[in-house]
């Protein structure tokens, strides 16, 4: 707490220094965090990819994740867009197994892969479209955006039924990330939650609603492409990976919604204690502050707003909040 309150008195100094510088539809919707606590023990290998599949999830909550790569990899080679009825898509649960080895680009390419398979025979799974959208963006080996832009699509619609513990969430957080962008009469069509509140209740026809803002927002409506939607993706992909902060529906602190609504800052940049500018400045003022209570902070600049424009960043109980 001394740290916040730290904070907000430092927010004018810090503001004065800164002005001087600059987720199958049918697939039931509690399958996948449900997975690793009702998954059968099976062990080995099988010809059956169902029982392949829940012998690999098995694996890791064993937490086994090269056991449960490799029984997956079986399955993922033999049918890249197999899904199991009772614990979904096999390609979702080896970028998971991946990912619990740090290895995060294998893991991109498990998820694209496999929600690449799902979509030419129009299939979808809430849980693999989320792992997607967040991995295929910031993948340096390419994806279908058509595809992301389906994807998306069809993820916001589930704001129209997003009632299941799990899958609200997941809905609400896409959601919230174009929540930054609308007016608060805009909002109000979405949800009456608060932004930051998890889960949101989402308002009757809310899925519409989100379909609906990113329809008056394509830059080129009589094309097929949404290169805003493109351009979200490719933000909230990054921002989430960045700047988390789990107890917010974002999933992100407020440098990751600043990075959301416009972008990636055109200078970013940290004043110190030390710098001599700062000093001069706070001490001529009379500021009273010592090096101990001076917080870590990010000054990020927007000249595309505004020649002025910028936004000051203050690190409190372990996240960034605007000062």
């Amino acid at each position: 707490m001394c740290c916040v309150r730290a904070s907000r008195r430092l927010a004018l100094v810090l503001a004065f220094a800164g002005g001087l510088l600059l987720q199958v539809a049918w697939v039931p919707a509690t399958q996948a965090q449900s997975d690793l606590a009702s998954a059968r023990a099976v062990d080995g290998t099988s010809e059956d990819p169902a029982r392949t599949v829940a012998a690999g999830i098995q694996a890791l909550q064993r937490n086994e994740p090269a056991r449960a790569e490799s029984l997956l990899t079986t399955v993922v080679d033999a049918q890249p867009g197999y899904v199991s009825t009772r614990h979904g898509v096999a390609a979702y649960w080896l970028g998971r197994a991946h990912e619990r080895q740090e290895q995060q680009a294998a893991a991109r390419q498990a998820w694209i892969e496999g929600q690449e398979a799902l979509a030419e025979p129009g299939l979808f799974a809430l849980h693999l479209a989320d792992a997607y959208l967040r991995a295929a963006p910031t993948s340096r080996t390419g994806y279908d955006r058509s595809v992301a832009v389906d994807v998306y699509r069809q993820l916001l619609r589930r704001a129209d039924s997003a009632r299941a513990a799990d899958a609200s969430p997941i809905v609400t957080r896409h959601a919230a990330h174009v929540a930054l962008m609308m007016t608060d009469a805009e909002r109000r069509q979405i949800t009456g939650s608060a932004l930051h509140d998890t889960p949101w209740t989402f308002e009757p026809g809310a899925g519409t609603a989100l379909l609906e803002w990113w329809r008056r927002h394509d830059p080129a409506p009589a094309t097929a492409e949404n290169e805003r939607i493109e351009e979200h993706l490719s933000r909230a992909a990054t921002a989430q990976a960045k700047y988390p902060h789990p107890d917010r529906s974002t999933r992100m602190d407020d440098r990751g919604e600043t990075y959301v609504r416009y972008g990636p800052p055109y200078l970013q940049r940290e004043i110190t204690y030390n710098d001599a500018s700062f000093v001069l400045d706070v001490f001529r003022f009379g500021v009273n502050i010592s090096s101990f209570e001076f917080p870590k902070n990010e000054i990020w600049t927007y000249p595309q707003i505004h020649h002025a424009a910028y936004f000051i960043f203050v690190e409190a109980d372990d996240h960034y909040y605007i000062g």
